[in-house]
């Protein structure tokens, strides 16, 4: 049958479209006869393999490039590509007798409605091997690190699923692995009841993106126990999808520890109360006695100066009690939001040899993280105006912001002030006119509060205490870290 002069050109633009699509394809091709004997093959072809059309031609494609025990595999492939279009993933051989992995697609040319020719792509996944072998290399020292762990940690999902787990997550609670995987923790019971609703509250908080601050839950074990852990957790992304890496730190000798200085806080406590009573009683006795001595003696001005010492160094004693009381609280308490007006309203009254003296109360609006020791830090500032002022007319206490976000309360009086050389000093445990307690104590307190103290008056003008509090948030956290 002649074709027509139409069907002729046709036929002779689509071949060469055929060898330009295939001459131009950036993978390995290959163009083989009904049999899979070789017609033509492509540049990247030669590049691949290593041969020329010259050295292959005519030859089956499977004694070129199948490797020996691959052949029962290229056979079949073989027969599935008289069926249709296959996809394979396997390894060919170069001509230098290297290996290399490919991905191999093949289909059938019918020409005229006949399936009379074959073409087969070999696409080279060196590359993609390499990083799949990486990949994999990557996630078993993922795993492994991941198990070798001190601490149990896991993995969960922003519904609360596990999607890792650690051994030691295995070795402390006695679930195993496959029965947290993939389950949501409220399904087991891995935790208790009230730390579920903890654990809910806070995840729910962390996928939203606020941060929270290490706390504790309680983990339960297969046999019933309950142990105590502070969980630590940071947003991570697992799998493409953001999820959350959970540490569980056991606190249990941590709770034990605590309870023991608890208990041992509490007896030194009572020894102290006791002590300080004992030792108060018999400086009262001292105290009188030297009263009725002075009487008798009323005239050896001599004596009258020995007796004036004595109760000066009862004084002291009595001072220093004071000071070992007070510093036994330091820390003990918990902070709480406190009215500074208000406080130091409560301490003035307290002196009643302040009538001479005006006291000025700016802090109005004023709220400090601190506890009841805020009253002692005021009692002693008032106190050592009194006591090293000299001729102080007026006290002042107020306050103002810094571009920070800090706050300086100022304290301030109109005595005779402090010298530069002493500044430093007057803070330091036993220096002073007296007892040197008082303002060791203060800055004492303001440590703990988290906040800096300093003198910054003028010599001869007045002493002035200026205190930096920062904003409330950095106190909070320079406080959890000194408890």
């Amino acid at each position: 049958m002649v074709k027509s002069n139409v069907e002729a050109p046709r036929a002779r633009e689509s071949q060469e479209k055929f060898e330009r699509l295939f001459m131009g394809n950036p993978e390995a091709s290959v163009h083989m006869d009904s049999s899979f004997h070789v017609l033509d093959v492509n540049p990247r072809f030669e590049e691949l393999f290593g041969y020329s059309l010259d050295e292959i031609k005519g030859k089956h494609i499977n004694d070129v490039v199948a490797p020996k025990d691959k052949m029962e595999e290229a056979e079949t492939l073989d027969k599935k590509a008289k069926k249709g279009y296959f996809y394979h993933n396997t390894v060919r051989k170069r001509k230098d007798g290297s290996l290399v992995p490919v991905s191999i697609s093949g289909a059938p040319v019918v020409v005229e409605g006949r399936r009379l020719e074959h073409v087969a792509v070999y696409n080279d996944i060196s590359q993609l091997k390499r990083t799949e072998k990486e990949l994999e290399e990557s996630k078993r020292h993922f795993q492994a690190l991941f198990n070798a762990l001190v601490d149990p940690v896991v993995i969960v999902d922003g519904k609360g699923r596990f999607l890792e787990v650690t051994d030691r997550v295995e070795e402390i609670t006695g679930f195993k692995k496959e029965e947290l995987l993939g389950k949501n923790f409220l399904r087991t019971k891995i935790v208790t009841a009230k730390s579920k609703a903890i654990l809910i509250k806070n995840l729910a908080k962390r996928m939203i993106g606020m941060h929270m601050a290490p706390y504790e839950v309680e983990v339960l074990t297969r046999d019933g126990r309950r142990l105590p852990y502070e969980i630590n957790a940071r947003k991570i992304e697992y799998k493409g999808k953001s999820a959350d890496l959970v540490a569980f730190r056991d606190v249990s000798e941590r709770k034990r520890t605590t309870e023991k200085l608890k208990v041992l806080n509490e007896k030194l406590g009572v020894v102290s109360k006791l002590t300080r009573h004992d030792v108060r009683n018999k400086l009262s006795a001292i105290t009188n006695n030297v009263y009725l001595v002075k009487q008798m003696l009323a005239g050896n001005h001599k004596a009258l100066k020995y007796l004036g010492d004595i109760e000066s160094v009862v004084q002291q004693v009595e001072s220093i009690s004071d000071f070992a009381r007070t510093y036994e609280k330091l820390g003990i308490e918990e902070l709480t939001s406190m009215d500074v007006e208000k406080t130091l309203r409560e301490v003035v009254v307290q002196f009643l040899n302040l009538k001479d003296i005006k006291v000025v109360n700016d802090c109005k609006g004023l709220t400090v993280l601190a506890d009841s020791l805020l009253r002692q830090l005021f009692h002693n500032l008032v106190d050592n105006s009194l006591k090293h002022g000299e001729e102080v007319s007026q006290i002042r206490v107020h306050y103002e912001r810094t571009e920070k976000g800090q706050t300086r309360l100022i304290y301030e009086d109109d005595g005779v002030g402090i010298p530069d050389m002493e500044k430093e000093k007057i803070f330091d445990e036993g220096y002073g006119k007296i007892t040197g307690y008082g303002l060791s104590l203060v800055r004492k307190i303001c440590e703990v509060y988290g906040w800096a103290i300093r003198e910054t008056g003028e010599h001869g003008k007045g002493a002035q205490f200026t205190v930096t509090i920062p904003r409330k948030d950095e106190a909070q956290k320079m406080t959890n870290e000194l408890h």
